[in-house]
């Protein structure tokens, strides 16, 4: 078994960079206004699990339509996630660019959507209440 030292750094620094927004965003909320708010850390998680699995089987599922000879399907982003995104992050995306900025694109459109969503299932509550 050999260690790819490149896909390990890239793997680690962007989980950095990933939790140095999300820490940021804490910071100005409770840092700056001192209300502490968990529940951005609630909408964090479902919009990255639910928003970055659904990229994933998407970019997966389009592999195996127009390059079946790389061996990738949605099934193989639930059973070997981390195999199934480097075979398409090397060989998929850098062959067509122009869907990897629409798939980028997309999980920001639905990150938003999603997030939007949360927010106001988890507002209406506090809505009806009185002082």
């Amino acid at each position: 078994m050999s260690l790819d030292v490149v896909l390990l750094a890239e793997q680690i620094l962007s989980f950095v960079a990933l939790y140095v927004v999300v820490t940021i965003g804490l910071n100005i909320k409770a840092g700056a206004t001192g209300i502490p708010d968990f529940g951005h850390a609630m909408f964090f998680a479902m919009g990255g699990i639910a928003v970055g699995n659904l990229v994933a089987h998407v970019a997966a599922a389009l592999a195996a339509l127009q390059a079946p000879e790389l061996g990738v399907g949605p099934e193989d982003v639930l059973a070997n996630n981390t195999w199934a995104i480097k075979i398409l992050n090397d060989r998929y995306f850098p062959a067509r660019p122009l869907e990897s900025i629409l798939l980028i694109l997309l999980s920001l459109v639905l990150a938003a959507l999603l997030g939007g969503a949360l927010g106001l299932l988890a507002s209406y509550p506090g809505l009806r209440l009185r002082g």
